[in-house]
């Protein structure tokens, strides 16, 4: 069974700022809201995706294995999203008629 997309997009944004301090502002949650979803998400594999320690969170063997799986995809919805947002304001279809139509 596919994980929740944002069970994954956390996972995700976690790894990727290294902190779920840092995942939470960017994702404007709560640090437990990361990291209640970050167990759901360990729960549902039954692997352990960070190693939670005094010097902070780290990513695990299984973590780094679901990064490099699910980065790619991550990035790429990213870049389309800050190209769509850029490219929005005046580029468009220009379409010329005659007056009659």
């Amino acid at each position: 069974m596919v994980p929740r997309l944002d069970l994954l997009h956390t996972f995700f944004v976690v790894a990727r700022a290294g902190s779920m301090k840092a995942a939470a502002a960017e994702l404007g949650v709560t640090p437990g809201e990361v990291s209640q979803r970050v167990r759901e998400l360990e729960g549902r594999s039954g692997r352990r995706l960070f190693d939670r320690g005094r010097a902070g969170t780290t990513v695990s063997l299984a973590g780094a294995q679901l990064y490099a799986a699910v980065g790619d995809a991550f990035r790429s919805l990213e870049s389309a999203s800050a190209a769509l947002a850029a490219g929005g304001r005046g580029a468009g279809l220009r379409l010329t008629a005659i007056p009659s139509f």
